[in-house]
């Protein structure tokens, strides 16, 4: 997968989506690869060098986005059920939110950056606090995901 700016939505193998307008700084540009794995990288587009690394996975990463506010964060999805918060310049792992039972299907940031959600299999959605990660509500379909996924789309930035 990769994530180009705001990050990326999709739920295939490789995805890619662009977004450069009204975006505070270099950081912008930066490109963050997740590879078939349990580990990703985050590179600067216009020198090509390396800003941090996407870790903390037991299993294959799913979803990256990033929020681009000060302070700036990444957060990634996993088939381990998990999401893990990353700090940033340079991104690192900061700590791992277990609050699914199921593989996290997608996470995303608000354009304010002021939230990010998850959904996973489990027909949860959760909303956190944009900087530390803090559990600010959740919504519950019993395991039916898509009406949740509809939803979660309408939250995650376009």
């Amino acid at each position: 997968m990769i994530s180009l700016g705001m990050g990326s939505r999709s739920g295939s193998s490789w995805g890619e989506r662009e977004r450069t307008s009204g975006l505070p700084s270099p950081l912008i540009y930066s490109i963050m690869k997740a590879w078939a794995g349990r580990f990703g990288a985050a590179f600067f587009m216009d020198s090509g060098s390396s800003c941090g690394e996407i870790a903390g996975h037991a299993k294959a990463i799913t979803s990256l986005s990033v929020r681009h506010q000060r302070p700036f964060r990444a957060i990634s999805g996993s088939d381990d059920n998990s999401v893990v918060l990353h700090t940033a310049v340079p991104f690192k792992y900061d700590k791992m939110i277990s609050t699914h039972s199921r593989f996290v299907r997608d996470v995303a940031y608000s354009p304010n950056g002021e939230l990010f959600a998850s959904v996973a299999s489990d027909g949860k959605l959760f909303l956190y606090e944009g900087k530390d990660g803090e559990v600010k509500g959740e919504a519950d379909r019993g395991g039916a995901t898509s009406s949740l996924v509809s939803r979660y789309q309408e939250f995650a930035p376009s």
